[in-house]
């Protein structure tokens, strides 16, 4: 026992002793190692609190990344909504701007039969075309074609008419590099062309005499055609506008048209008369 509280007596004058001893070094300590105590002190201080200052912002950031997480179907939708707006707006501005070709035809001479061309005997009709560009901005690539072809037989239908259209149309509203590019229309600056159309006679005879009955030896026309164009607004690479028409040639007799005409002379009674669905645009 009289050992131990030797020892504890001896602990506490060895520990009033290196207190003692740091005051001496402290003060026979000169002014910069001062300093660096002191600032040791400090940035420790510093390290503990940013420490706990980077901890509370991390749990903000991640109550923030929770909540971003729990939204995200919601901004999902608010972008798809802002995506789909836009593509209304750009169509919307596209449409209004867009050029828009329309084409108005006149018979400047009358349908003649067995006319001499290079080809052979022909058809020939001469028709004026009057284009214009309705829309807002110029029409790019502007080609145009027409023909006349005979009605089917058996009470005038026009599936061969409407084949021959498509070929060509279809074949240049996605048209190739190298071919012909065509023409500018500017808007509303009318331009007028005129040509003669028209198919060999071999083809008017044959579908003549195709036909029975009290038709037998008689024909029947359709003048088809389009026009095709591009727009400065869109991708080179999309399909081209096109413009499609077709009438009916015709002799207006009162009331019903009158369609039928031996193929000899000159036909000047047939007029250019409104086919039903025979025209559209996009």
């Amino acid at each position: 026992m009289a050992d131990n509280g030797n020892q504890t007596n001896t602990q506490a004058q060895d520990s009033d002793e290196h207190k003692k001893s740091l005051k001496r070094s402290w003060k026979s300590s000169g002014p910069v190692a001062k300093l660096t105590v002191v600032f040791a002190g400090i940035a420790a201080l510093s390290t503990t609190i940013y420490a706990i200052v980077a901890g509370g912002q991390l749990l903000v950031m991640r109550g923030q990344l929770h909540e971003i997480i729990r939204q995200y179907p919601e901004i999902q939708k608010s972008a798809i909504a802002a995506k789909s707006a836009a593509e209304i707006a750009r169509d919307a501005f596209i449409v209004g701007q867009r050029p828009w070709v329309k084409i108005k035809h006149r018979v400047i001479q009358p349908l003649t039969f067995n006319e001499m061309r290079n080809s052979g005997p022909v058809a020939i009709m001469t028709v004026e075309d009057t284009l214009e560009n309705i829309g807002q901005s110029v029409a790019l690539e502007v080609q145009t074609w027409e023909d006349i072809i005979p009605m089917d037989p058996h009470f005038g239908g026009i599936k061969t008419a409407r084949a021959r259209r498509e070929e060509w149309c279809e074949a240049n509203r996605h048209r190739r590099e190298g071919t012909l590019s065509g023409y500018m229309l500017f808007p509303h600056d009318p331009m007028q062309q005129q040509g003669d159309i028209g198919p060999l006679m071999s083809v008017v005879n044959k579908a003549a005499d195709a036909q029975t009955g009290g038709l037998h030896g008689k024909v029947a026309f359709v003048l088809v055609g389009c026009v095709v164009y591009r727009s400065s607004f869109e991708d080179k690479n999309a399909p081209a506008h096109e413009t499609k028409f077709m009438y009916l040639l015709g002799e207006p007799i009162g009331g019903p048209v009158q369609p039928y005409v031996k193929p000899v002379g000159v036909a000047h009674k047939l007029r250019l008369v409104f086919f039903p669905d025979g025209f559209s645009a996009d």
